[in-house]
């Protein structure tokens, strides 16, 4: 299973697009069918993009994995703001996932 760029930006995509999975301060978040409903076409939608071996228990490995890898980073940057280093010295992600997480 090989998630590419272009992969990952259409699954981050789709994660937004779907609130009941993130905005918690939502009566949608609190439906557990709307959850699976969401995590079934985030399977339908790799498979149709090549990925056979995807299942919902992968797609939320993956949406853990992303959102770790988020919180880290903004976390760096938070940092190096906090630190009262000048703005040249200002922490900046490295991962492409963190500018298209963040837009």
């Amino acid at each position: 299973m090989e998630w590419n760029r272009s992969i990952l930006s259409d699954f981050i995509d789709h994660y937004r697009s779907n609130e009941c999975l993130w905005k918690i301060n939502t009566e949608v978040y609190k439906n557990k069918n709307l959850k699976n409903q969401a995590y079934t076409e985030f399977v339908d939608q790799l498979k149709s993009n090549g990925m056979k071996d995807v299942n919902v228990k992968v797609v939320k490995n993956k949406l853990q994995n992303i959102r770790r890898a988020y919180r880290k980073e903004r976390t760096k940057v938070e940092s190096s703001i906090r630190s009262g280093k000048g703005s040249d010295d200002i922490y900046t992600p490295s991962l492409w996932k963190v500018y298209t997480y963040d837009k």
